[in-house]
């Protein structure tokens, strides 16, 4: 009996030795199994991240990709011979006190990914440049100056943030760059002018006496002036061949010699933007108006398909202007709304031309109604038309802010919806076609143009610098831009802008009533409902919880 017993102790003792090796075996196994895999992940993730330099992938969840580059920067590889070298200069200070910096890196690196070796990047801070004798104001680079709070002190900083793009012995330099934005557009215009060599050049035509480009039309200016050789042009005189795009601006003193070097231009397949409208308003003499009546500017548009009306677009939906009224005891300045300046918005811009794809606003001054006459061979789009609420002025033209209650009593048509730019393209006859070429002109006149692209605004004010101020309408050059972008051909360039450009405002809603009522509906919401139902989700949840804890 103790024999046996004792042969089932020593079974008993030598299964738990053989079960204690086991588990060590396995233990020591498994101690291998997840230090192989630990190592293999990390090899895997050194893989990843050496292939991604090749093979690069994010993820974009917003609607139109607007934190991604687009393909037609994706692609700009294939035209590039040698490396395009893109040096991103920021102050190390500033990439501290902001997150901007982090986000314009991202972009670049994202060139350099898609760029299969051909875009290289490099992210230089400038104190360190000067240090080695590179000072970076001499590569474009402007100084900005910030307010900095540290340690309860506040000081001035001087930082720099700025790019520089190198092509073989070319390069381009963006000055401050501090807007991711707009960021992939001109980096993206920029490597294409590096690599192509050649500059496209934006001609201004003025054809009303007394304007010019320096002192009317410098924000335009300066805008175009990134991406295109701006030039102005004197009136008569032929249109130099480079021009890629033409601004004419008004046509009071466009005469026969004038009118016929823009039609030759546009018949040699020529670009053009032209703004013109039936009534000027001298802003010098307390805006007096003076009907034009049909000018040869207005007989020529007629041939390529627009007619503009003797008239003046007037509209509910305007901006304000400053008024001064003199109440007796003392004078008094407030911001009234003037029906001369047509606000554009919501349903009143078109929202498939890339022109105006994504435009909040578009602001018109004393602008006339523009009319699509069928052509044959010429498509043509409304881009801008005025609102629901708008009338014509045709035979009397008060511009008085101080009028303002007798602006509707004299109105010819109320109609709304009035046309006041359209875009047009395809072939177009001649205003010359039959008729013998001015004596001082020179080369073979056309009397039909190959396959071209015009704009035309029913405002020859639309882009003057006064009056841009006046109104804080700085959309209206952006609107310039697209335009320019459009004619000249740069549609997969405009795709870039476009597609981060999208309006949120209410200016679809129309009605005033219905915007005041979505407007106090939406403050309702914001304002109080979010704020009781987070409340009342928490005092539901302390209840619940009280509940379970006395049970």
């Amino acid at each position: 009996m103790k024999t046996t017993t004792l042969e089932k102790t020593e079974k008993t003792e030598k299964t738990e030795r053989t079960e204690r090796t086991e588990r060590k075996k396995k233990v020591r196994s498994g101690g291998f199994r997840e230090t192989l895999l630990g190592f293999l992940t990390l090899l895997v993730m050194i893989l990843i991240a050496a292939n991604s330099l090749v093979f690069y992938t994010r993820f974009d969840l917003t609607e139109n990709k607007a934190f991604s580059i687009s393909d037609v920067s994706k692609n700009l590889f294939r035209d590039i011979s040698e490396s395009v070298m893109i040096t991103y200069y920021i102050s190390k200070r500033l990439a501290g006190l902001s997150p901007i910096p982090g986000q314009i890196e991202d972009l670049l690196y994202e060139y350099a990914a898609y760029g299969r070796g051909r875009i290289r990047v490099s992210v230089v801070d400038p104190e360190k440049a000067a240090a080695d004798g590179l000072r970076v104001e001499e590569l474009g680079i402007a100084a900005q100056q910030i307010p900095v709070v540290e340690q309860n002190e506040q000081s001035i900083a001087t930082v720099y943030t700025g790019i520089v793009l190198s092509y073989l012995d070319t390069h381009e330099t963006l000055p401050v760059v501090f807007n991711p934005s707009n960021l992939e557009y001109d980096l993206t215009r920029r490597i294409q002018k590096l690599i192509s060599g050649t500059r496209p050049a934006a001609g201004f035509l003025f054809g009303k006496e007394g304007m010019g480009l320096a002192s009317d039309m410098t924000l335009l200016a300066n805008r175009l002036s990134e991406s295109y050789t701006v030039r102005e042009l004197s009136r008569g005189e032929e249109i130099p061949s480079d021009i890629s795009v033409l601004l004419v601006f008004g046509g009071r003193d466009l005469d026969e010699a004038a009118l016929y070097a823009v039609d030759q231009y546009i018949m040699r397949g020529g670009k053009a933007l032209i703004c013109a409208d039936a009534v000027e308003v001298d802003l010098a003499r307390n805006l007096t108006p003076s009907p034009y009546g049909d000018s040869p500017l207005s007989g020529m548009l007629k041939t390529y398909g627009v007619e503009m009306g003797q008239d003046m677009v007037l509209d509910a939906n305007a901006r304000r202007i400053p008024v001064q009224r003199d109440t007796g005891f003392m004078t008094i300045q407030s911001y009234e709304v003037y029906n001369h300046w047509v606000a554009a918005a919501g349903q009143g811009l078109s929202r498939t031309s890339p022109i105006t794809a994504g435009l909040s606003g578009l602001t018109l001054f004393w602008p006339s109604s523009l009319s699509p006459r069928a052509l044959p061979g010429v498509d043509c789009e409304v881009l801008v038309s005025s609102g629901r609420d708008s009338w014509l002025l045709r035979e009397r033209f008060p511009t008085n802010p101080y009028e303002a209650a007798g602006f509707r009593v004299l109105a010819a048509d109320s109609d709304g919806r009035y046309p006041l730019a359209l875009a047009l393209s395809g072939s177009f006859p001649s205003f010359f076609a039959g008729k013998p070429a001015p004596a001082e002109s020179s080369g073979a006149k056309r009397d039909s143009s190959d396959t071209t692209r015009l704009v035309v605004v029913g405002d020859a004010d639309a882009a003057r610098d006064v009056l841009l101020r006046v109104a804080d309408s700085d959309y209206n050059v952006l609107f310039f831009e697209n335009a320019a972008d459009w004619l000249s051909g740069e549609d997969s360039l405009m795709s870039i802008r476009t597609r981060i450009m999208r309006d949120m405002t209410l200016s679809r809603v129309e009605n005033k009533a219905s915007k005041d009522a979505l407007i106090l509906f939406s403050q309702f919401i914001n304002l109080a409902a979010i704020p009781l139902l987070i409340a009342g989700a928490g005092v539901f949840r302390y209840l619940r919880r009280r509940e379970r804890y006395e049970v």
